[in-house]
């Protein structure tokens, strides 16, 4: 009997060594394929660089006596610029006999921040003002509008500041890059301060501008505009309506749902410009218990009195008293099914503990049973099962063995291959500029290399499928023999009891 267990521990120490190597096998295909999928990224993006570097049609451009060499597509780039027209095909261009580039009579220093413009997308310049505005001038006559908005400074739309020296000094003052967009003008919008707060209100940062007689004052202020709310008996029953009406106690308390209601309602409120509400979540639910605490304080004097006073309750305190109601069922049923939850909680506790009292005390039975067995009776494990199992542990390890040495392999080809296209890619980039047929020769050469290295990496990650496949299906297999041995000698176990 005590060799009989022996031999099913055996059996389950080699399963489980089995499916170690299985996920061993597993994680190697998972970096294999990972590898794969990097190398044709890099390949894609060696593809794509070569393109844009040595496939695009150069351009020479002689600007003020300064030569630049760009590509086509640089200068085609702002489609409504004036480069691009020139370059579009649709005017005849005459290019130098001598060096075969194209004069634009414009400044040679300044038209490098331009072609640097065209490349990045985004415009690098000293900030100096009158540099700045030398190259206002060269955007506008290449007409690039992205350029011109960088370099144009923000102006202020004020009938009080006239002067273009007083704008100039305000903006100074202002942080660098501020932009300004006009939110109140008191001659448009009138002068009552309900009319400031409603135009300005939660607005960011202000710069106001005030006239008085002949005098000019102002200030600049980095936070936003608030007024305070005076709460009216008409703006309570309109929140306590958008309560109800949003089902503010319908979600459980402290949850994200019943956060978005009070949310929701805040943001109804602020919907009614006629009643200036300017409110948030956390207002509304202050407000809320004010009055709930009012109200319960009212129902409590009624009650100690012995009076009923249902004449004298407003429209307000009913839909209080109504959503005083929905909240205290709300707790309730929040109460409810958390008691509910931890009887359920405490039940399982007691089951499990029960289950692993039982656990243990047959694992001391067995334990007992086994001693006293193992002193009547010995039998020994058949070497030919044993030598099997063994045999089978030996042939996964040199199985995972050769497929490691193969992939080493497999690599170390890619790293070749890789190796040989560098050095295709620097021969290219040392080669000077050739004919366009020849060019559009290399290209196709280039992209014939690509799909066949695709189809070569996909060959390869199929077959590595294919031997995953194969091994799991040969573990399987192998499990599934030691688990019918391990029946077997169960069943055993079972008739010698």
């Amino acid at each position: 009997m005590a060799e009989d267990l022996s031999l099913f521990d055996v059996a389950n120490s080699k399963l489980s060594d089995a499916q170690k190597l299985t996920l061993e096998a597993h994680e190697l295909l998972k970096e294999d394929l990972e590898r794969v999928r990097q190398e044709r990224a890099a390949f894609e993006e060696i593809t794509k660089t070569l393109k844009e570097v040595h496939f695009g049609c150069s351009v020479k451009l002689n600007v003020g006596g300064k030569i630049y060499k760009t590509t086509l597509s640089t200068l085609l780039k702002d489609p409504n610029s004036m480069l691009s027209a020139m370059f579009s095909g649709r005017h005849e261009l005459k290019q130098d006999e001598e060096d075969g580039a194209y004069f634009i009579d414009r400044d040679g220093k300044l038209f490098r921040y331009v072609l640097n413009y065209l490349r990045n997308d985004e415009l690098f310049c000293p900030d100096d003002k009158m540099f700045r505005k030398e190259l206002l001038a060269e955007a506008r006559f290449y007409q690039l509008q992205g350029m011109i908005a960088s370099l144009t400074p923000p102006s202020l739309e004020s009938v009080i500041l006239t002067n273009e020296n007083d704008k100039s000094m305000v903006i100074s003052w202002l942080p660098s890059g501020s932009t300004f967009s006009l939110l109140f003008r008191a001659s448009s919008n009138g002068h009552s301060p309900e009319s400031f707060h409603r135009h300005c209100d939660n607005k960011g940062r202000t710069l106001v501008v005030v006239r008085s007689n002949a005098c000019i004052f102002g200030g600049f202020t980095t936070k936003p505009w608030t007024s305070l709310m005076t709460w009216t008996d008409e703006k309570d029953f309109i929140m306590l309506t958008a309560m109800a009406g949003e089902g503010v106690f319908d979600a459980k308390v402290g949850s994200r749902e019943r956060g978005g209601t009070w949310k929701s309602v805040a943001a109804s409120l602020n919907c009614h410009s006629a009643q200036g509400f300017n409110v948030n979540q956390r207002s509304v639910r202050d407000r809320f218990n004010i009055l709930a605490k009012r109200v319960k304080a009212k129902l409590s004097k009624e009650e100690r009195e012995g009076g009923g006073g249902e004449s004298d309750v407003s429209e307000t305190e009913r839909l209080v008293e109504e959503l005083i109601v929905l909240s205290e069922e709300s707790e309730k049923r929040n109460e409810d099914q958390s008691e509910a939850k931890r009887e359920a909680m405490a039940n399982e506790k007691k089951q499990a503990l029960e289950m692993r009292d039982r656990a243990l005390e047959r694992l001391v039975e067995t334990r007992k049973r086994n001693e006293e067995e193992k002193e009547e009776e010995k039998q020994t494990v058949t070497k030919k099962r044993r030598r099997s199992g063994g045999e089978t542990l030996e042939w996964l390890r040199e199985r995972a063995a050769v497929d490691k040495e193969m992939k080493e392999r497999k690599m170390k080809e890619k790293r070749e291959e890789r190796e040989a296209q560098k050095n295709y890619l620097k021969e290219m980039e040392a080669m000077p500029q050739q004919q366009n047929e020849q060019v559009k020769l290399m290209q196709q050469q280039m992209l014939h290399l690509v799909q066949q290295q695709q189809q070569y990496q996909q060959q390869q990650q199929q077959q590595q499928q294919q031997q995953f496949a194969l091994l799991q299906q040969q573990v399987i297999a192998m499990s599934q023999q030691q688990q019918q041995q391990s029946q077997a000698l169960l069943a055993f176990l079972q008739r010698k009891n």
